[in-house]
């Protein structure tokens, strides 16, 4: 009788599979570890995630913010208004408070800024028919005002004789300076100064009857028996009913006017 072949038991040959795997698993963990491979993947995911994270936020700052002002288009004057904000220009005899009486007017005669809770925030109205001396008794002094301009106002041919008495000092006073309907102008708190016509240095506000500013591409018209004519004289101020805490968006509006 043959005698039978001893068979390799099974089991030991999964132990030693499960060995040898185990064995190259860690020489393979450990050649990576020492050629640096473990480390270049780690830097190409969190290199990845970065600039994922950078596109998001790029993306994320390229979205337009809704606009805080509208472009305004009347029939005389353009500007900038923020939201809520209107302007109303004025083409008959309501549009201001200085005119001839017993005429009529059309054209712009006045113009008024209302800010989005319907508070009269600004005015400019026609001067018609509204004499006066070209001497000053009042001058405003900044701290880049002329001497010329401080002891004769805007009598530059001491013609009337009047000699300013009074000398409103705001060389220490905060001002905002811009550009309105082509006049330099400086807003301090809610009175605005505009600078004077003239070859003097420096910023010399208008005093007198040189407060009424000439717009030379702006008019009025006055209905006459000779027929229709023109005017282009102004007054300009801030209303007595204004909303001080937005006299800086004031500033942007009135900045932005031009004429049609």
């Amino acid at each position: 009788m043959e005698e039978s072949k001893k068979r390799f038991p099974s089991w030991i040959f999964y132990i030693l599979t499960f060995i040898l795997g185990l064995t190259l698993g860690a020489l393979s963990l450990y050649l990576l570890e020492y050629t640096g491979t473990t480390t270049l993947i780690k830097q190409k995911t969190a290199s990845e995630s970065k600039d994922t994270d950078t596109q998001n936020t790029q993306k994320d700052s390229s979205t337009p913010t809704p606009a805080t002002t509208s472009a305004y288009t009347g029939t005389y004057i353009s500007g900038q208004l923020p939201t809520g904000w209107r302007i109303v220009e004025y083409t008959d005899n309501t549009g201001s408070d200085m005119l001839v009486g017993g005429t009529t007017y059309s054209g712009l005669v006045g113009l008024k800024i209302f800010n989005n809770n319907d508070v009269e925030m600004f005015r400019l109205k026609a001067v018609d028919g509204i004499g006066g001396t070209e001497g000053c008794e009042t001058v405003y002094r900044f701290s880049d005002s002329d001497q010329a301009y401080l002891d004769h106002g805007n009598d530059w041919t001491l013609a009337t004789g009047v000699v300013p008495s009074n000398v409103i000092n705001l060389t220490t006073s905060t001002y905002t300076e811009y550009n309105l309907l082509g006049w330099e102008v400086r807003r301090v708190a809610s009175d605005l100064y505009r600078n004077m016509n003239s070859n003097l240095p420096g910023f010399n506000p208008a005093c007198g009857i040189d407060v009424h500013l000439k717009i030379t591409n702006l008019a009025y018209n006055r209905q006459t028996p000779a027929g229709i004519t023109s005017g282009n004289t102004y007054y300009m101020s801030i209303s007595s009913t204004v909303d001080t805490t937005q006299l800086e968006e004031l500033d942007g509006v009135l900045q932005s006017l031009s004429v049609n």
